[in-house]
């Protein structure tokens, strides 16, 4: 793997705010730049982390197979961290969501239907999740899945959202 460039990235995004129109960088926000830039070489020279199956909730937790709607399934059925209810909005979410259960067991234990109560929205893809998880199953290895993308926003609009 090649080694990022550090004083690259910090200079382009020099350059960037200037053609933005800010010039007059103080220290503050110089260490503000370099903070950001290893930031993202930490995370683009470190290796992916997929959810595995069983691993549990404080492994998925720190793992790179989360989202809004997985967290807050972890929050609801697994004593996980706060956060915002939200429910998977397209196919990606609902394979996050998909693993999550996957890989926190203990969720099997509270059940699915501990979802239901969180909305409207979120008791449709409970009731349809088995025909859901099908679709996701079937379409997912060829990285499209429209079938999966239309019933899920059937649901939302049912659920009362707009899409």
């Amino acid at each position: 793997m090649t080694k990022t460039n550090q004083i690259k990235l910090i200079a382009e995004i020099v350059a960037e705010l200037s053609r933005q129109g800010i010039r007059d960088l103080t220290t503050r926000k110089f260490n503000a730049a370099i903070r950001a830039v290893n930031d993202i070489i930490a995370a683009v020279e470190r290796d992916d982390r997929p959810t595995e199956p069983g691993e549990g909730l404080q492994d998925w937790l720190v793992g790179d197979d989360t989202g809004h709607s997985s967290r807050y399934m972890a929050f609801v059925l697994a004593d996980g961290p706060e956060c915002p209810c939200t429910y998977p909005h397209d196919p990606d979410d609902f394979g996050r969501c998909y693993r999550f259960l996957l890989a926190v067991p203990d969720t099997q234990r509270r059940s699915l239907l501990g979802m239901a109560v969180c909305g409207p929205v979120w008791a449709g893809l409970v009731a349809n999740w088995a025909d859901l998880a099908e679709l996701w199953r079937e379409e997912s290895p060829s990285g499209e899945c429209p079938r999966l993308y239309n019933r899920m926003q059937e649901i939302i609009i049912a659920g009362g959202e707009k899409v």
